[in-house]
């Protein structure tokens, strides 16, 4: 089992709105973000390979935008779904799944 201790003291990386109160509903939030980020990158993407965006821009477009944000969001999404694998709100029988 690997060692998820570091996660005890991890901080939000991104502003969650308020709204949002269960584990689920961050989690529903930060894909909906990464899906966001993605298109974005697309976008920019078609940019570059249609003329619009030199290489130079591209390339620091991805590294000043792009990835700072990805890492945040990617973060966040293995801290709540380390919360949610900790959790013991349901009982599970495994007997009870066919294989």
């Amino acid at each position: 089992m690997p060692d998820y201790s570091w996660m005890n003291n991890y901080k939000n990386q991104i502003r969650i709105p308020t709204q949002c109160v269960k584990v689920v509903d961050k989690l529903e939030f930060l894909y909906n973000a990464e899906e966001a980020l993605r298109l974005l990158h697309n976008e920019k993407g078609k940019d570059y390979r249609e003329g619009r965006l030199t290489k130079e821009q591209w390339l620091a477009w991805k590294e000043n935008f792009f990835e700072p944000r990805h890492l945040k969001i990617a973060g966040n999404i293995g801290f709540y779904k380390y919360k949610l694998k900790r959790s013991n709100r349901y009982p599970i029988n495994l007997d009870t799944i066919e294989a």
